[in-house]
């Protein structure tokens, strides 16, 4: 088999969560221990997401892998959809939705004035609250999330709220975990500890969690707008009555490059 050298790859960040992504038309095939390399913001390309994505979907505009930056493989990404779904927008028609897929299903994308809004199903998801302690709460999307309701995102000691949602295992594989506060009505600020990543300055799936925890307990029945203040900017989430969470936030190309192996 003929060695593959040179692999172009692009840089995209949303609200400062960043990722390679590669379109594979090389069928290109990276070790957990190389995607870890590439993942070191000193030695490698630096990204939270390794993004890879197949081109030949039947059933969606593009297909994508996830992988973490311990070279872990991840379900679902949230900002990783608006990622791609920038590149593709800037090759393609802005004016018609694209449908993206990952191992976690099918999700529209919209382009609007430099916005990407990815629209995320409900139906399946679940909301488990913890009956030992009330400002923790429990989401599963197709990838599991940890919420705990603090009264300062800043001055909470985040790294013992971590050991303890490990030490409860209740997601057995692990969990993204997130702690958030009320800012004001309408609003959560939140910082989240990405499985296989650490902390990063956004996550969009956690945003969505936050907003299906905040629509189920709050009894929500109708179009619910809440905004998730995160280190890395805000991301605008609506409630769709029981069907989809609509979730808005900008992407950028940082830069293109070229990968040697």
């Amino acid at each position: 088999m003929k060695k593959i050298n040179n692999i172009d790859f692009i840089k995209v960040e949303s609200l400062g969560n960043d990722f390679m992504i590669i379109d594979n038309k090389m069928r290109i095939n990276l070790s957990a221990s190389k995607i870890k390399k590439l993942a070191n913001r000193h030695t490698g390309v630096g990204f939270d997401q390794l993004l890879i994505i197949d081109q030949n979907s039947p059933h969606s505009d593009c297909h994508f892998n996830i992988f973490n930056s311990d070279g872990s493989e991840a379900k679902q990404c949230i900002n990783g959809l608006r990622a791609i779904a920038h590149h593709l927008f800037n090759k393609t028609d802005k004016g018609i939705p694209l449908n993206i897929s990952n191992k976690s299903g099918i999700f529209s994308a919209t382009y609007d004035n430099d916005l990407i809004e990815v629209s995320i199903p409900t139906q399946k998801a679940k909301l488990y609250t913890d009956n030992t302690n009330i400002n923790i709460s429990y989401v599963d999307f197709g990838n599991q999330h940890a919420l705990v309701k603090v009264e300062n995102i800043n001055t909470a000691l985040i790294d013992k709220i971590v050991g303890a949602i490990n030490n409860k295992n209740f997601f057995p594989e692990g969990c993204n975990i997130s702690i958030y506060e009320q800012a004001a009505p309408g609003e959560l600020k939140a910082r989240t500890i990405e499985k296989g990543s650490g902390e990063t300055l956004a996550c969009g799936s956690a945003a969505v969690a936050l907003a299906f925890a905040v629509a189920n307990n709050d009894k929500a029945n109708s179009k619910q707008e809440l905004k998730i203040i995160q280190p890395g900017g805000t991301q605008s989430t609506t409630w769709q009555c029981n069907d989809y969470i609509k979730i808005k936030a900008p992407a950028s190309i940082v830069f293109t490059g070229i990968l040697t192996l």
